[in-house]
This record gives structure tokens, C-alpha cells and sequence, in this order.
């Protein structure tokens, strides 16, 4: 995971107006590992933590296909909390959390809110579900196929930078400075679809098996 906050700021960098936020919250994942590792293995990474805040984008005006009147802003802010691994002082569990968007204009008033979340054994929960903020907050809970902070960072970046995220992604420096990211991502995503198909042939109805914990921990970094 710290290798991907490296590669993937890089890379994303002149599309964020934060930059170095990055590397500080790579430094905080590894300052709370070395915690853990010393007292009781419990670890939390969170923007809350410190005074850096959330990865805020740069303003666009590409978040339609031929651009729009106004100019658009992106936050992204997340916490989790797990343990390490009783057997792998490397491996970071996650139990719990989620990730927060927030945009909003540029120098005008409105914004929307948003969040996906991990919330194992919650009776009516999808273990991974977007929600939206509002009036009434706490429906609809849609299934979610991205948990890692980076991949829904990375989701936001498309709908924020639509035309010009997808041609960053064939310029051979981008390629060059995101390194294994790309493949990371795609076995984290392929490994989660692979659960919701297990889930839905298990022989059980088709929308409650949806709901399923697993009994292993959620892997962001499948082998």
C-alpha cells in the first residue's frame, strides 16, 4: 500500500493540489505500522490525522464531455482502522472504514457528499456500499466494487478530469513513475468480484447473499 500512495501520487500529481499529501500519509502508514508492531497491533490511518487534511484536487471544467460553465473541485478524505496480521508484521487488515468525497464549485456555492464504506457484520449492511449524504442520510447502501482509498481517488479523477485523466493514462511518464499500481488494482478488483460471484451461486436469495461477510478479512492486496 505504501508503494502505491508513492507511485500513484507521482504520477497524479499535476492534477492535485496537495501533492505532497501523499507522501505524508505513506509516512503516517508507516510511522502507525512501527506502533503497531511494539504494543497491541492495532493500527488507524486517517486524514483526520495531523493537519494535512484531505487530497484535494485542482479546479476542472472537464467533468462533462465538452466542458462545463463552472469549475470543479474534488476532496477526498478517508480512515480506517484493523490491525497487522498476527503472522505478517507487513500486512495491514482492515476491520473497518471508508472513504469520503466531497465537491464542490470553485468560488460558488453548492456541493455534493458521498462515502463508500467497509462495515462487516451489520444486519441490512452490504460489507461494501456507497452512500450518499442528504435529508436522509442513511439510504440507499448500493454495493461498492472499490474500497482502496487510491482506486476511488482514482474513480473521482475520471469523472473530475474526463477527458484529460484518460490521456494522461497513455503518456509513457505516467506509465513510467505509477509503476505496479495498475496491476495491484486490477487483482484487488478481480479479487472482490470473484467474492460477489461465490456469493450469489452459494444457492442462497440472490440480493441476501450480497450482504455476506466473509470469514477472511478484506485483502486489498490479493496474490
Amino acid at each position: 500500500m505504501r508503494d502505491d500512495f508513492k507511485s500513484f501520487g507521482k504520477a497524479a500529481r499535476h492534477f492535485i493540489s496537495n501533492p505532497a499529501r501523499f507522501a505524508e500519509l505513506e509516512t503516517q502508514l508507516s510511522n502507525a505500522a512501527s506502533a503497531a508492531r511494539l504494543g497491541d497491533r492495532k493500527l488507524r490511518w486517517s486524514t483526520d490525522i495531523g493537519q494535512g487534511g484531505a487530497i484535494q484536487t485542482k479546479s476542472s471544467s472537464a467533468y462533462r464531455g465538452g466542458g462545463g460553465q463552472k469549475r470543479m473541485i474534488a476532496e477526498i478524505s478517508f480512515g480506517f482502522f484493523g490491525s497487522l496480521e498476527a503472522n505478517d508484521d507487513n500486512r495491514f487488515v482492515i476491520r473497518s472504514g471508508g472513504t469520503r468525497i466531497k465537491l464542490f464549485w470553485d468560488g460558488s456555492a453548492g456541493e455534493a457528499l458521498y462515502h463508500f464504506d467497509i462495515h462487516p457484520d451489520e444486519p441490512g449492511h452490504p460489507l461494501l456500499h456507497v452512500q450518499f449524504d442528504g435529508a436522509i442520510g442513511e439510504l440507499p447502501r448500493l454495493h461498492a466494487i472499490l474500497t482502496h482509498p487510491l482506486d476511488i481517488l482514482e474513480f473521482t479523477l475520471m469523472e473530475v478530469f474526463q477527458k484529460t485523466w484518460r490521456e494522461s493514462r497513455g503518456d509513457t511518464t505516467f506509465a513510467s513513475e505509477i509503476r505496479k499500481y495498475p496491476v495491484n488494482q486490477r487483482k484487488r478488483i478481480a479479487a472482490l468480484l470473484g467474492n460477489y460471484h461465490r456469493w450469489l451461486t452459494s444457492g442462497d436469495n440472490a440480493l441476501l447473499a450480497l450482504l455476506t461477510t466473509p470469514k477472511t478479512p478484506l485483502d486489498l492486496y490479493p496474490a
